[in-house]
């Protein structure tokens, strides 16, 4: 399960998304 797909323009559903992709990989990291 990839979460840092982004199948959406948006800009902010981006952010969100790249936010919580570093957040997770900080986690694991």
């Amino acid at each position: 399960m990839n979460k840092c797909v982004v199948s959406s323009p948006d800009l902010l559903k981006t952010l969100n998304l790249i936010k919580h992709c570093m957040c997770y990989l900080f986690s694991i990291g």
